[in-house]
């Protein structure tokens, strides 16, 4: 039932992109991409077409500034002075100006969101797309403040009734990562934080280690341990494999995996929600927990298929774009 209700959605996407590039790719006005930096959404956000008008969130980030701040956490509404703490003049000015549609992505939190919303008063649309599991409350609390929202996971966009927009990625020459990685020296290489999944971790990597697979699984305790988005991807170009391991009860697809469909890396993962994806092939991603572990050696044996330029393209930040204009 899923597959069916995924394929009539891209269906509806295909034709949406026919008319997108009838249009120079978007309808006018053009979308307004909202920000907050991380290393790994900069890369993505580099991706866009120069025609793509990006604005990046800048807050208070001193140490005075968090204090003051913290007087205010638990609350989804807060007075207008509150701004001047959080928001840099600059950013408040740019915001004013926006009348386009605007996109919001990225990690930004309950409060910034609210004080984001309150200077977006001329546009038609405001969107909000999350990457990341958001309570009941806060949905609420962003539907109040006069959001669309849309998330990343399937199963709960259908829980709360949202629309579900899949992962974002770009197309990106593995050329842009310095130094080039003219080898791959692992099979299979895992980046994570320690969360409720270690055990599920330190399994795989026991059983694929008993498998004679060379493995390269890098366990972030702190924020200091943290690889750069590109060192990360010299890692994943310098591997067979990628390994994805969801947090329980987590469907969205993570960056992992559009690192391996981007990047022709084989995938092993916990997401069962994967086979329901236009991009999955059995040759290239073996789904831990459902798939036999006894096979996972001839897995790793197989040629990788590259997916087809049409399915990238839909998950390539440029047209992804089309998801929130067409509604």
């Amino acid at each position: 039932m899923i597959s069916r209700v995924l394929q009539a959605c891209y269906d509806a996407h295909d034709i949406r992109n026919d008319e997108m590039h009838k249009h120079n790719r978007y309808t006018s006005p053009m979308p307004v991409i909202i920000y907050k930096s991380n290393d790994y959404l900069n890369f993505i956000i580099d991706g866009l077409e120069p025609s793509v008008e990006r604005i990046e969130i800048f807050t208070h980030d001193s140490f005075f500034y968090r204090c003051l701040r913290a007087l205010f956490n638990g609350r989804t509404q807060y007075p207008k002075h509150f701004f001047s703490l959080y928001l840099s003049n600059k950013t408040i000015r740019t915001l004013k100006k926006v009348k386009e549609p605007a996109i919001l992505l990225g990690e930004f939190d309950i409060r910034l969101l609210h004080l984001t919303a309150n200077f977006l008063r001329n546009t038609n649309y405001t969107f909000f797309w999350s990457w990341n599991d958001v309570s009941k409350k806060e949905l609420e609390a962003l539907q109040n403040m006069g959001y669309n929202i849309s998330l990343y996971d399937y199963y709960a966009a259908t829980k709360f009734n949202l629309k579900y927009i899949h992962q974002v990625y770009r197309f990106a020459p593995a050329s842009i990562i310095k130094p080039e990685v003219k080898t791959q020296e692992y099979d299979c290489y895992w980046l994570g934080k320690i969360k409720s999944r270690l055990p599920v971790v330190n399994r795989l990597e026991k059983f694929l280690l008993s498998q004679k697979l060379t493995c390269r699984f890098i366990y972030v305790y702190e924020r200091a341990q943290r690889l750069s988005y590109i060192e990360n991807l010299r890692n994943v170009l310098n591997s067979k494999c990628i390994i994805d391991i969801n947090d329980e009860g987590s469907f969205g697809l993570s960056l992992r995996v559009m690192e391996s469909i981007f990047f022709n890396r084989k995938l092993i993962t916990t997401n069962s929600f994967i086979r329901q994806c236009d991009f999955y092939n059995p040759n290239n991603i073996f789904i831990y927990g459902e798939d036999k572990d006894e096979n996972i050696k001839a897995f790793m044996d197989l040629d990788y298929q590259p997916v087809s330029q049409d399915i990238l393209n839909r998950y390539d930040i440029n047209e992804w774009i089309g998801n929130f204009l067409f509604q």
